[in-house]
């Protein structure tokens, strides 16, 4: 996975893994009308092709929060995504 500069001064982490590019933004989304700071880690195919290109072939992306907003974030990704481990099985 191609891994995005993250601000050093937080540590970041993943709270959850999902399928496809379209969804990932989605559930983003929801995190930042949250006023959640994420970011999205896309596969390296992602990188290459451009962004969307991951979800023609149903790739991974990661979403990371800081450290701080990780329960949050989990709560509220576990009503979108219907999981408690914030891991997408839909796709």
């Amino acid at each position: 996975m191609t891994q995005k500069n993250l601000p050093e001064s937080e540590k970041w982490v993943t709270v959850c893994t999902l399928n496809g590019d379209t969804y990932a933004e989605m559930v983003q989304e929801a995190l930042e009308n949250a006023d959640i700071t994420s970011t999205l880690r896309r596969s390296d195919m992602a990188a290459t092709f451009g962004a969307h290109s991951s979800s023609l072939v149903a790739d991974e992306v990661e979403l990371l929060v800081p450290e701080e907003f990780s329960d949050r974030a989990h709560e509220i990704i576990e009503v979108i995504v219907g999981e408690t481990d914030g891991n997408d099985s839909s796709a």
